[in-house]
């Protein structure tokens, strides 16, 4: 078993097993190859579980990759962003309605619209 943790933690050597990273698929090969046994995905994954090993792997980032250029990117605002039009967020959840269609009935107001009906919108 530990010969197998040194070979899962060490890696594979992408010119002889032909991969950059570990699959329980490419282990099994490996295995069978190493040591002349055959075994199932399945049974490759539970005997990482015993190791203690996950099948995790971290997220996949192009090499060539420029940091600060991304922060740099993040510090933007996107286009339509509220920020840019100076709208807070209170004002686009109010109902945006022109002062000409309002009536004030007294208590409420309502809205009116180019027809002349009148739409009951308490508040």
């Amino acid at each position: 078993m530990e010969e197998l943790r040194a070979l899962v933690l060490g890696g594979p050597d992408p010119e002889r097993n032909k991969v950059i990273r570990w699959r329980c698929a490419d282990l099994r090969e490996e295995i069978a190859a190493r040591w002349s046994v055959t075994l199932h995905v399945r049974t490759v994954g539970k005997l990482l579980h015993r190791l203690g090993m996950t099948r995790l792997q971290p997220r996949p980032y192009h090499p060539k990759k420029d940091a600060t250029a991304q922060e740099e990117f993040k510090k933007i605002p996107a286009s339509g962003s509220r920020r840019i039009a100076g709208i807070s967020r209170k004002q686009t959840d109010r109902n945006m309605v022109p002062d000409a269609m309002r009536v004030d009935t007294g208590d409420k107001t309502s809205l009116t619209s180019c027809a002349g009906v009148i739409c009951d919108h308490s508040r």
